[in-house]
């Protein structure tokens, strides 16, 4: 039977990485899982390492670091630019006296 760890990392990269890698991979991902890290955050972080030459398998935390920090700025832009939209909309109501 195949742990959650092994299943992601299975999942998410090229398979044909040595063995030796796959098996630090999942290890880092065990330790994560642990933390409490979503999967999903987990599952984008080893797509993302999978893309990266040169960054060993011991980066994998700062990768998902990274991808928590895109998540994040892209959900305050989100959050901003509808907070514009609606004052916008709000703003243009008040003009044509419906507010």
């Amino acid at each position: 039977m195949t742990d959650a760890a092994v299943q992601l990392v299975e999942e998410n990269i090229d398979q044909s990485h040595p063995s030796v890698v796959k098996d630090q991979l999942a290890q880092q991902v065990r330790k994560m899982l642990r933390d409490q890290v979503d999967r999903y955050l987990i599952c984008d972080g080893l797509k993302e390492w999978d893309s990266r030459p040169g960054s060993p398998p011991g980066f994998l935390p700062h990768i998902v670091s990274d991808v928590i920090r895109r998540y994040r700025t892209q959900y305050l832009e989100d959050k901003a630019r509808k907070e514009a939209i609606s004052n916008w909309e709000k703003q243009l109501k008040k003009e044509m006296g419906d507010g």
